[in-house]
């Protein structure tokens, strides 16, 4: 008796390390409270982001992470956004937009390793394995925080000169992966992928900071 309620236990948990299921609540609130004077996004006095409850314990942490936005050096007014499909590009810094909320999970006590979450969607972003050159458009996956693949996780290599942007790199078997604005673009739509990139343009520079640093 007690190896089976063991069993519906880790079962339990597993369930809900895999995502949020309909029904048991959400990370953010809908719809997300804004700011009646500026219009932002408004969190709670710590900085934290606003939970709807109940929400599964596996979840409440990502709640308390800094929430951030992730600008392109070749146009800081550009941030990474997702949409409902998943799919991951460049889009106008709007402090109202949800699509642009990430935070920076390390699931790994330790390691320099890190997931990028879009807390809209409790979404990671993932870098595709390399079969050959050519661009790979990102593509979002369901979160599990407890067991996070090497396909989910990047690295932050060491900022260039006094403006702090830098490379975010992929873990996923080639680290020449690099977080890019495809084929050389920094525009308002571009595809956000992952590349093989060998150079530091401005397309593979990136800098994460608060989400509301560009705003009262």
């Amino acid at each position: 008796m007690a190896r089976l309620t063991a069993c519906f236990v880790l079962s339990g948990i597993l369930l809900l390390a895999t995502g949020i299921c309909s029904g048991n609540g959400q990370i953010v609130e809908e719809p997300f409270p804004t700011n009646p004077v500026t219009g932002c996004l408004q969190f709670r006095p710590d900085g934290h982001l606003p939970l709807t409850w109940p929400v599964p314990w596996v979840f409440e942490f990502l709640a308390k992470l800094p929430p951030l936005r992730i600008i392109s050096k070749g146009d800081p007014s550009l941030s990474i956004a997702a949409d409902d499909n998943g799919n991951v590009f460049l889009a106008k810094t709007n402090c109202s937009d949800l699509r642009q909320l990430w935070v920076q999970h390390f699931p790994y006590p330790g390691e320099n390793r890190f997931a990028l979450v879009n807390l809209a969607k409790e979404y990671e972003m993932r870098a595709p394995m390399i079969l050959e050159d050519g661009p790979y458009p990102m593509k979002l996956g369901k979160y599990a925080p407890l067991d996070v693949p090497a396909y989910a996780l990047w690295t932050q290599d060491t900022p260039l000169l006094c403006a702090g942007f830098y490379k975010i790199r992929s873990c996923y078997k080639d680290e020449r992966l690099v977080l890019d604005g495809l084929h050389g673009n920094v525009h308002e739509g571009t595809v956000v992928g992952a590349y093989p990139a060998d150079h530091s343009a401005d397309n593979v520079l990136w800098k994460m900071e608060g989400f509301l640093s560009n705003h009262p």
